[in-house]
């Protein structure tokens, strides 16, 4: 049932609901303790198996938004081709949270090694000026839009979202949501040879679990008693705020991308995953290029829950996804992904 029920959150709007939105979160788990128990029915002999089977077929289009069969992608390097990668950096390690010394030089250093034309930050941090940025990612061209800023002894600092080009911007702008001003998205129009390039970067709501919120989700409870019901309670209000935030916050992007006159790429931190409402959204106007061009399950959030995959980029039917990668590497708590797209020419 709560696989079947996981269904309804592609359909139903959190401002509607928020419990069809919880299973929808709790997909790969679901599934995986279903395929779990078909393994057991089946060497069991019980007639049990179809239910499972039966359940799981119905909303199989969901398993291919979380797995793909691997894909030889090879393509040969080519000058129209854009490559764009996006990164949720959190805020370059500011804090220290991975315990891992020169995490801000070792994103520098991978994103050399993959050598992208456009490169999407969520959570980006800047003390000073962009110029040392810009010239160690070699992109003379940059946009920022900060929610917060500071001054502090004459430099400044800030946090916020940034797309690094190596294509001269030509338009910039910035979408904000009226329900959250910590999240917001940002476009540059871009010209490679003698196209027009629109590209979005997008940083949905986030649920905003603080320390004492992930203590209580990691420990290994079977029962909630009655002292964990205001932590428990506490988790279930930041899930349906964030839910119902976003709603409102897709549909103001979305509204904004249709209207882009453009070949438009969309690099979004969703904070959601293929089983949500959010998502349904967004692939009713646009393409997803891990379910196009990706391989195995594509998963980006390091996290407490496994197999969540929230980050995304999409494209406009004015573009073609040539390939897609999700790079394994805990530099954040945040997977890099990366995607190569060419224009469709009339």
């Amino acid at each position: 049932m709560g696989l079947f029920f996981s269904y309804f959150t592609s359909y139903i709007p959190p401002s509607t609901t928020t419990f069809f939105s919880f299973f929808g979160l709790s997909y790969p788990l679901l599934l995986i303790t279903n395929l779990a128990f078909i393994a057991y029915w089946i060497i069991r002999h019980k007639k049990k198996v179809y239910v499972s089977i039966f359940v799981i077929l119905i909303g199989g289009f969901h398993l291919f938004q979380f797995f793909q069969f691997p894909k030889n992608n090879n393509i040969t390097a080519n000058q129209n081709h854009i490559k764009i990668m996006s990164h949720n950096v959190r805020l370059f390690d500011l804090y220290d949270w991975t315990k891992i010394k020169g995490i801000r030089a070792k994103i520098i250093a991978l994103i050399n090694d993959e050598r992208p034309d456009i490169i999407c930050f969520q959570e980006y941090y800047l003390k000073g000026n962009n110029k040392k940025l810009k010239k160690a990612l070699s992109t003379p061209y940059a946009y920022e839009n900060f929610t917060s800023k500071k001054v502090k002894k004459g430099i400044s600092t800030g946090v916020g979202t940034a797309i690094f080009s190596k294509y001269k911007i030509i338009n910039t702008g910035k979408i904000i949501f009226k329900n959250d001003k910590a999240n917001h998205a940002i476009f540059i129009d871009v010209i490679k040879n003698k196209d027009t390039i629109r590209v979005y970067n997008a940083h949905l709501g986030s649920i905003r679990f603080d320390n004492e919120d992930y203590d209580f989700i990691k420990s290994d409870k079977s029962k909630i008693s009655e002292a964990d019901l205001i932590p428990f309670k506490k988790v279930i209000k930041r899930l349906q705020k964030g839910f119902r935030d976003r709603e409102n916050q897709v549909k103001t992007l979305l509204l904004h991308i249709k209207n882009s006159p453009y070949p438009t790429l969309v690099a979004t931190d969703m904070n959601d995953t293929p089983v949500s409402y959010s998502y349904s959204q967004f692939n009713k106007v646009l393409q997803d290029t891990f379910t196009e061009k990706g391989s195995w399950t594509g998963s980006t959030y390091i996290g407490a829950m496994p197999f969540l995959r929230i980050d995304y980029l999409w494209h406009n039917s004015k573009m073609e996804s040539l390939d897609f990668k999700t790079i394994d590497k805990q530099l954040s708590d945040h997977r890099p992904i990366i995607g190569v797209f060419d224009i469709l020419k009339k």
